[in-house]
């Protein structure tokens, strides 16, 4: 279809020269064919140009809103990943800080204060995490599980929806992959293992350290860029937000449940 509408458009250039050179020379009749021709052919061409081009604005179209339903299907499939990862970075906070904020934030980019970095730094990757198992576990080894499905659910959208998203969306996936925030979050429990090999003795307090912020951010927000870009495109009742459930205290996990001790 494209290149019929280049091909109408050689066509009709065409015909406007025919019809300029049968206007200055009209009135030779040797030439009077001429003007005929272009006449009866510029009308036929105009015509199917009109009509081509009219269809390629409706297949535009056409392509423009199945682009956008695949966009939503990709992100409505993704929702679940989504909300639990920031179940995920919102419980990291709130068992590592003391006291909650007076006004809680609804939004998620509300979350990711300087206070929320700031307190991450107390959490203790060796105390208990917040989940229903039977046997327990520690943070480090929720966050490796949480984090690798994460990515695993990233990645399976960019395999099977790549080619409808804008390249935004993919740019924003694909950085939230090869995220070092995801990788560090993974790798604590090799930090454990060898330091039980080496009989080695440490605070895991692992966020404390210097440059940690700033990864910590960097992720933060790449997923907000990801959450907004999904409230977008997803109805009202579908948006992804703090809701009273993040906040109460019978929810795990409590506060400061995970805070490193002594401080």
């Amino acid at each position: 279809m494209r290149n019929f509408l280049t091909i109408s458009y050689i066509a009709l250039a065409i015909i406007l020269v025919c019809a300029a050179i049968a206007y200055v020379f009209g009135e030779h009749s040797s030439i009077e064919w001429l003007k005929d021709l272009s006449l009866n052919l510029g009308t036929e061409v105009t015509g199917i140009f009109l009509t081509v081009f009219l269809i390629d604005a409706a297949i535009r179209r056409n392509e423009a809103a199945e682009r956008q339903r695949v966009k939503r299907v990709a992100f409505q499939q993704l929702r679940v990943s989504l909300i639990r990862h920031l179940h995920m970075l919102h419980g990291m906070y709130k068992a590592a800080t003391t006291s909650l904020p007076e006004s809680k934030p609804v939004a998620v980019a509300d979350l990711f204060t300087d206070s929320y970095f700031a307190q991450l730094g107390f959490l203790d990757f060796a105390k208990p995490a917040p989940v229903a198992s039977a046997v327990p576990q520690q943070w480090m080894d929720y966050l490796r599980t949480e984090t690798e499905n994460f990515k695993a659910a990233l990645g399976r959208t960019l395999e099977k929806y790549a080619v409808f998203l804008d390249g935004e969306t993919v740019e924003l996936l694909e950085e939230l992959l090869a995220s070092s925030y995801l990788s560090l979050l993974s790798q604590i429990t090799a930090i454990r293992d060898i330091d039980k090999k080496e009989r080695w003795s440490r605070r895991y307090n692992l966020l404390a350290g210097q440059g940690m912020t700033e990864i910590a951010r960097s992720h933060t927000a790449e997923f907000v860029k990801l959450i907004e870009s999904h409230n977008l495109n997803v109805p009202s009742d579908r948006h992804i937000k703090l809701d009273d459930g993040y906040w109460r205290n019978d929810i795990a996990p409590p506060v400061g449940s995970g805070r490193i001790d002594g401080v």
